[in-house]
């Protein structure tokens, strides 16, 4: 819709105010934000793309507020030429990738649902993850530094290893060199066979 187009679609009113409202030069594959959605940046990009429909008065479509209307509502046509603007700009900022999951989708807030439950799934997943291995690592580095001096050796090659065993492996690491020395030892101290020491009488 241009200018000469109104807030209900048939007022000739011009109203640059309206959501309805779209500029003879916007297209639908005009760039929109500086940053493509890939699998890992949906937080920046999703502040990148509320700024730039905010500035182009067009957040009420994703956020829920400006509903589809009925097909004989006179809004209607110019709803479905502002939502297909938008589906355009939020599809042409995306990963082939993402955006073959959905391309089935038929407005831009069912694109803009979906995007924010996938996607705000895998962000919180990849968190824990993280703090779960902050956590581990935590622990690994408190379990090695329980350790008495007898543990130096092993204590600084499990701390050398990158990347840095689990707190699991690490511990079987300590057993084995723990048995090992044991081992050793108990190898210094055997006695000397009876028959030799007879043969040196």
């Amino acid at each position: 819709m241009t200018g000469n187009e109104g807030d209900k679609g048939g007022s000739s009113t011009i109203n640059f105010s309206s959501p309805y409202y779209l500029h003879p030069s916007e297209s639908p594959k005009q760039p929109s934000v500086n940053e493509v959605l890939i699998d890992g940046n949906y937080n920046d990009w999703v502040i990148e793309m509320t700024n730039f429909l905010f500035a182009k008065n067009k957040t009420d479509f994703i956020d829920g507020t400006l509903k589809k209307p009925e097909i004989s509502s006179p809004e209607y046509k110019p709803w479905m030429r502002c939502d297909a603007m938008i589906n355009g700009w939020l599809t042409t900022s995306m990963d082939k990738g993402i955006h073959a999951n959905v391309k089935y989708t038929n407005t831009s807030i069912e694109i803009w649902s979906d995007l924010k439950e996938d996607l705000e799934k895998k962000v919180h997943c990849e968190l824990g993850k993280k703090i779960t291995a902050h956590l581990e690592k935590q622990q690994l580095y408190e379990f090695l530094m329980g350790l008495n001096n007898d543990f130096n050796v092993i204590r600084t090659q499990i701390l050398a290893t990158k990347p840095v065993p689990t707190l699991g492996t690490t511990y079987h690491m300590v057993v084995e060199d723990e048995r090992q020395r044991a081992i050793s030892l108990e190898n210094q101290a055997t006695p000397e066979p009876a028959a030799f020491k007879l043969l040196e009488t």
